[in-house]
C-alpha cells in the first residue's frame, strides 16, 4: 500500500527531468571535492518507534497524535475507511509487534547508519547537483524483502524489519531462500538506498524490451552504486558472496560466449531473458556452484568499460543515456 502512495504521489514530479552533473575527475581529487560539500544534519524519523513502542495505547488514540507528523504512513483517521482498517490491523497483529521489539533491540538507535547516509549525500549532490537531500523515514514494512528501502522524489523510507540479520528465527519461518536471508543484515541498508535511488532516477527513462536493454540497465545501478557508495566492498554491491564474485570474474569470458552463442543480445523472449537475472543461489545456465544474475554481472562490466573509455561521460550522462547498442559498442567489452 505505502508503495503505490509514493508512486501516485510523488512520479509526477520526476517526469520529464534530466539529471545534469559535474564531469569527474580522478579519485582522489573527487573524493576531496566530495568531501567539501556540506550537508544538512541528517535526521531520521522513526515511525516503527511512534508507532509501536507503547503498544497499550489504543489505535484509534494513537492514529491522531501521529497524522501530523507521520501523514504519508496514516492517511486516513476515518475508522471505517479500508486504509485505516488495515493499518489498524497491522498494529494490532502479535506477529508485527514481535516483530517491533526485535527492531528496537537491533536498532536501539540509527547513529551507525547516519554517517554513510551524509556520505551518499555527498556523493549524490557531486554527481546530481539539483539532487535534493530526502526526509527520511524507518518503519516495520512488514517483511516486504522485494523493496526493503522505497524512495521518491525526495523521501526515503527504510524497512528495517528486513535487516535483522542471517540468525534472526523469522525469516526462515516466513521460508526466505538461504541467499536472501545471507543478505538482510545492516551492512546492505547503504547500499540498498542507493539502489532505491539509482532505480528511481532509471524508471522514468524509456527502454526496449530486449536482452542487451535489460543487461546495460542493470549495469548501470552497479555501476551507479560504485561511485555513490565508493569504497564498498564488490561483495556488498553485487549481493554475491565471495565465491560468486570470484567465479564471475574466473569465467567472464564463459558468461560472455554464452551470451553470445546463445543469440540472447537482441532477442524478446522474456522467458529466455529473465534465466540470467534471476537471483537464486546458482544459474541454471551454469550450474550448482556458479553465480546467479550472471547477466547483471556483465551488464556492469560492460558499463564500467564504457566510462573508462569515455571519460568526458558523467554519471549522470550515463544515467540518462537510453542507447544501449552504444553503450555496448563504445566500451569494446571483450574479456
Amino acid at each position: 500500500m505505502l508503495r503505490k502512495l509514493l508512486i501516485i504521489l510523488l512520479i509526477p514530479a520526476f517526469t520529464g527531468v534530466l539529471f545534469y552533473a559535474c564531469k569527474s575527475g580522478s579519485d582522489k581529487s573527487t573524493e576531496l571535492a566530495i568531501s567539501k560539500i556540506q550537508v544538512p544534519q541528517q535526521k531520521i524519523q522513526r515511525y516503527d518507534s511512534a508507532l509501536f513502542s507503547t503498544l497499550s495505547e489504543p489505535f484509534e488514540q494513537k492514529a491522531k497524535s501521529l497524522i501530523t507528523e507521520f501523514g504519508i504512513f496514516i492517511t486516513d483517521t476515518n475508522p471505517n475507511s479500508a486504509a485505516y482498517l488495515e493499518i489498524r490491523d497491522f498494529y494490532n497483529d502479535p506477529v508485527i509487534r514481535n516483530t517491533a521489539l526485535a527492531v528496537f533491540k537491533e536498532f536501539a538507535d540509527l547513529q551507525e547508519i547516519n554517517k554513510p547516509l551524509t556520505s551518499l549525500f555527498r556523493h549524490l549532490k557531486y554527481y546530481f547537483p539539483q539532487f535534493r537531500i530526502p526526509e527520511m523515514y524507518t518503519y516495520i514494512s512488514g517483511y516486504d524483502a522485494e523493496n526493503p528501502v522505497l524512495f521518491a522524489d525526495s523521501i526515503l523510507i527504510i524497512g528495517l524489519d528486513n535487516y535483522l540479520g542471517p540468525a534472526y528465527p523469522f525469516y526462515t519461518k516466513l521460508n526466505f531462500p538461504k541467499y536472501r536471508i545471507a543478505r538482510m543484515s545492516r551492512e546492505y541498508i547503504i547500499r540498498d538506498c542507493a539502489t532505491a535511488i539509482s532505480e528511481y532516477m532509471l524508471m522514468m527513462k524509456p527502454r526496449e524490451n530486449r536482452f542487451i536493454d535489460r543487461m546495460i540497465h542493470e549495469g548501470k545501478k552497479l555501476y551507479f552504486l560504485s561511485r555513490v557508495i565508493p569504497g564498498t566492498a564488490d561483495t556488498i554491491i553485487s549481493g554475491y558472496t565471495e565465491a560468486q564474485l570470484k567465479w564471475c570474474r574466473q569465467y567472464e569470458k564463459n558468461i560472455w560466449a554464452y551470451i553470445i552463442d546463445s543469440k540472447l543480445m537482441y532477442s524478446t523472449d522474456q522467458k529466455s531473458i529473465s534465466r540470467l537475472f534471476s537471483d537464486g543461489p546458482y544459474s541454471n545456465d551454469f550450474g550448482t556452484g556458479s553465480a546467479p544474475r550472471i547477466a547483471v554481472y556483465t551488464g556492469w562490466k560492460i558499463v564500467s568499460r564504457f566510462m573508462e573509455k569515455n571519460p568526458e561521460y558523467s554519471l549522470a550522462d550515463l544515467m540518462n543515456d537510453t542507447d544501449s547498442q552504444k553503450i555496448l559498442t563504445l566500451s569494446k567489452y571483450k574479456p
